[in-house]
């Protein structure tokens, strides 16, 4: 089993999630309120106690407990028993609780269900107005779900502590980095393992690149050895996962990795009547047929994901602010500039901070008006530069104080030594320009002041005269 517990501070919107029509939920359970599946008035229920200690301002528990596949339908008899013995060993043992349970078929998740799941709804405060202590409640919860599988012959789940279901953090990366670094400088004989979550999503990123359609997609992930399962439910719900080795993960938890964001974002082209078949056929784990000159290979990607693949950006000839980090770097900042016609940015500025990048752009494009398609950067480190591929670009521009983040015998370098700081070059214009804005409006209010007392004057002889 796989659980999970999210803390909240109002119970309707729970039960509102909860019982929303389509989920096929039914309350088997609980203890200390009356179950009926009346939203108002489970809510009052709860609310009447968590009102008793007015200082906890989240006493919404929700646990969410899923079976594994291999558990087939659990019994509504040994989902209560397994509900209330969770809620008991994680101290809530004076508490309200109930438990509902959903159908397979779920509306709000990128897939049918393979396995069974269930609800835990927990009032934090006690019928004696006391709070329970919720501390490594959620460490405390998989221990207690790893002697319930074994109690009720179950499928033994690994702890999330023991798998790597999680995306990489900025450590593994950059040990990944560096590792990578020596396997080329010493030429070892096995290169580092990459982080399988990083691997999962540059395999996506690379099979979508080229706009294809959903059926040459899905052939190209299966090549790389990932389980795509995508599927239509009979209400048109879009939904698809991917697995690749241990892990297995819904579309929303990818970066564009949904089924609707494949289409809107990534811009794959799907057609029903064509790309149907090839859903169905991958649905039940079946190959899909690509051409063999149209797949990919995991040495591509990966030759791939090292090149500087971040040169793309609208061709509206709007400026893109957009976070993303490179391998082995936190924060890392570009801002994508294009013209109308969406030519290749040929231009690249690079500063030792997102304020600096920012001020660059200002100073170029605002004040100076030029419309080169340019890519403004910053880094918090050099190492990142590694990751850049530098020739693509046929300027490369840095301010005369950034000259240190930069490596030596770049081609193509130009130091802007009019400029020690970005920043500082754009406030001293900006001043200049709000000089010149102040003059201007004081001349206007100046003449509006002459033109209205111009009028008064007029108007005092009109009356003279009449």
């Amino acid at each position: 089993m796989i659980g999970k517990i999210t803390t909240g501070s109002n119970f309707k919107s729970l039960f509102n999630y909860l019982l929303k029509k389509g989920k096929e939920a039914k309350i088997l359970g609980g203890d200390f309120v009356l179950l009926e599946p009346n939203i108002k008035r489970l809510t009052t229920q709860f609310d009447w106690v968590a009102k008793t200690r007015l200082t906890t301002k989240k006493p919404v528990k929700h646990l969410s407990i899923s079976f594994a596949p291999e558990d087939g339908q659990v019994s509504s008899k040994t989902k209560v028993a397994i509900s209330k013995k969770v809620v008991n060993e994680l101290g809530y043992t004076n508490n309200q609780w109930l438990v509902i349970a959903h159908g397979r078929d779920d509306p709000g998740h990128d897939w049918q269900h393979e396995h069974d799941h269930i609800h835990i709804v927990v009032n934090g405060i006690n019928l004696d107005g006391e709070r329970v202590n919720d501390s490594f409640d959620k460490t405390r919860l998989e221990n207690i779900l790893r002697n319930l599988e074994q109690e009720h012959g179950l499928k033994k789940v690994i702890s999330s502590t023991q798998c790597n279901r999680h995306r990489p953090s900025t450590k593994q990366l950059r040990r990944y980095q560096r590792e990578t670094k020596e396997y080329k400088q010493k030429k070892q004989d096995t290169p580092p393992e990459i982080p399988i979550m990083a691997k999962l999503e540059a395999a996506i990123s690379a099979a979508s690149s080229d706009k294809p359609t959903m059926t040459l997609f899905i052939g190209r992930l299966q090549h790389l050895g990932i389980d795509v399962r995508p599927y239509i439910t009979d209400k048109g719900r879009k939904r698809i996962s991917y697995s690749l080795e241990d892990l297995k993960v819904r579309g929303s938890k990818i970066h564009n990795g949904s089924f609707p964001k494949l289409i809107s974002q990534r811009g794959i082209d799907f057609n029903e009547t064509r790309d149907t078949p090839a859903l169905e056929a991958a649905f039940q784990g079946k190959t899909v047929t690509v051409k063999d000159e149209q797949l990919l290979t995991w040495s591509r990607i990966n030759q791939s994901s090292q090149k500087n693949n971040l040169i793309s950006a609208s061709d509206r000839g709007n400026p893109i602010w957009h976070q993303h980090n490179l391998l082995g770097s936190e924060n890392n900042h570009f801002w994508f500039k294009t013209n109308d016609n969406g030519n290749p940015i040929k231009k690249i500025v690079v500063t030792s901070s997102p304020v600096e990048a920012v001020s660059a752009h200002l100073v170029n494009d605002v004040i100076s008006g030029s419309d080169c398609p340019c890519l403004y950067v910053s880094f918090d480190s050099p190492e990142p530069l590694n990751e850049l591929d530098l020739t693509s670009f046929d300027t490369i521009v840095i301010s005369s104080n950034d000259r240190q983040i930069f490596p030596d015998n770049i081609p193509n370098l130009v130091v802007e030594k009019d400029v020690s700081s970005w920043q500082q070059s754009w406030l001293i214009r900006w001043h200049e320009i709000q000089k010149i804005m102040e003059l201007e409006a004081r001349a206007a209010a100046s003449a509006r002041k002459k033109n209205s007392l111009s009028k008064k004057t007029s108007k005092k002889e009109r009356q003279l005269e009449l």
